[in-house]
């Protein structure tokens, strides 16, 4: 049983440090208090997640059913449930090769999707990295609600990029939103927060040496048509410019690193840079989401045991992918995702007695968008649960990306995007043979009738705004 003197567990090995301790206590309070509004847990890079959900499992009555959303997150959250000393645990993953149940059940989402019946006993389901799960359709929502709705889930990253349209000039922009304040959502409230800060003052998290391409210009690249992202013709153009496959490639030769993890803005790029590093006698290897699971797994097997001294990757090795040895991080790809700029940065944080720091080397502006990782807070602005995430560049969360240059100006709180979409009622058309459609799937010639003899003010300058959108 737990013990609050030792902060140990029996029959584990492991001492829960101060961070964690509360985190446990916070997510078994949680399902002790029978609350079926969505609770998160936000735990950081090398916190020690696999260790928090194992410690929960363990205290709470009846089984329970653990999500991830892949192979490689599953094995190291069952590694960890064996090793705190769970003796009845199941695996149902048909890319783990196994599909049984036990008092703990780790599992992925498409494997049990259509077999939820063999789960109707089960008591507790924790989600892992629950920034995944979509409020607006999709497996986890379908399963969360066969459920009844009762969840836990943790993550590092607990908001979301969303789009929405700006009636002001009728362009699509991106804001991230924290996945307690959407419309829909699945979780409605932050249970724990453990800060990236407070891992740094105490050690627990490695030095991090920035350096970062200031020629690098963000406004030059295209927004796509969500505004969520760039158009990749845009970033391929632009990249190319900037010769960023060969700024990676000087990186290489001149930090003299002894793991190197390269994140490319294609697979052409990692390619072409893998290529031209092995002509020069470096060791290098590609992984893409193309890459067979077989040949993953020997790539990364080698570069943990330094054979391979550079992976260079598109689309992959963000989450799941932990290796605290390594100490250097190239990012040659520009992003909107906050998310996913920090799954990048977050690889290679964690603390190994080989090494004295981490070198991040960002060639695409990034940093000064979002800023140093270690300066992350989630603070509680009103203290009234309306979070807000900041760092050393100002507020990242409820303002528009795109507008980094004029942060201060545009900041706006969660839920009022300066007349965007959402606060017009999600652009759903309440009325008429198109109601509950979204104003982006009506027909032009619907829009311009109802924008010349509908009263509303508010639906009327929703249509137009969707009218000049398409315009452009």
């Amino acid at each position: 049983m737990y013990n609050e003197k030792t902060k140990t567990v029996n029959n584990s090995k492991y001492i829960l440090r101060d961070y964690q301790e509360e985190a446990v206590k916070a997510g078994i309070e949680y399902f002790k208090s029978n609350a079926k509004d969505g609770g998160i847990i936000v735990a950081p890079t090398a916190s020690g997640k696999s260790l928090i959900i194992a410690s929960i499992a363990k205290e709470l009555e009846g089984k329970t059913l653990v999500l991830q959303p892949s192979k490689e997150i599953l094995e190291q959250n069952y590694k960890k449930a064996i090793e705190f000393g769970f003796e009845d645990i199941g695996i149902y993953s048909a890319s783990c090769g196994r599909k049984d149940i036990g008092k703990i059940t780790f599992a992925t989402i498409g494997s049990i999707i259509n077999y939820k019946a063999l789960f109707e006993d089960f008591t507790n389901l924790i989600i892992d990295e629950c920034h995944a799960v979509s409020a607006k359709g999709g497996m986890y929502e379908e399963f969360i609600k066969f459920f009844g709705g009762r969840v836990l889930g943790l993550t590092a990253t607990p908001y979301r990029l969303h789009s929405y349209l700006n009636f002001n000039t009728g362009a699509n922009e991106s804001v991230v939103k924290f996945l307690t304040r959407t419309r829909p959502r699945m979780f409605s409230k932050l249970i724990h927060i453990t800060q990236v800060e407070d891992l740094y003052k105490k050690g627990f998290l490695c030095d991090i040496d920035y350096e970062s391409n200031k020629e690098y210009d963000q406004n030059k690249l295209e927004l796509n048509s969500t505004g969520a992202g760039f158009t990749e013709k845009s970033m391929k153009s632009y990249n190319e410019k900037q010769g960023i496959t060969n700024k990676i490639i000087d990186t290489v030769f001149k930090e003299k690193r002894n793991h190197v993890l390269a994140f490319c803005n294609s697979v052409e790029d990692a390619e072409s840079v893998r290529n031209k590093l092995i002509k020069n006698n470096i060791i290098a290897e590609v992984v893409s989401s193309k890459t067979k699971d077989k040949d993953r797994e020997n790539i990364v097997e080698m570069f943990i045991s330094g054979i391979i001294k550079v992976v260079l990757n598109y689309g992959t090795m963000t989450t799941g992918f932990d290796f605290p040895a390594l100490d250097c991080v190239i990012v040659g790809r520009p992003t909107k995702s906050l998310s996913l700029f920090y799954q990048m940065l977050g690889r290679g944080i964690r603390i190994h007695p080989d090494k004295k720091d981490v070198k991040i080397i960002d060639l695409c502006g990034n940093l000064d968008v979002f800023g140093k990782i270690e300066t992350f807070k989630i603070i509680d602005k009103e203290n009234r649960g309306l979070y807000v995430l900041v760092s050393n560049t100002g507020q990242l969360t409820g303002i528009n990306i795109a507008a980094k240059a004029n942060r201060v100006n545009n900041e706006v709180s969660d839920g009022d995007y300066s007349g965007g979409v959402e606060s017009r009622g999600n652009s759903i058309v309440g009325f008429g043979k198109y109601k509950g459609q979204h104003v982006t799937k009506l027909p032009n010639h619907y829009l311009k009738w109802c924008s010349e003899n509908f009263n509303n003010g508010n639906y009327k300058e929703m249509f137009l705004a969707e009218l000049k959108r398409r315009e452009k």
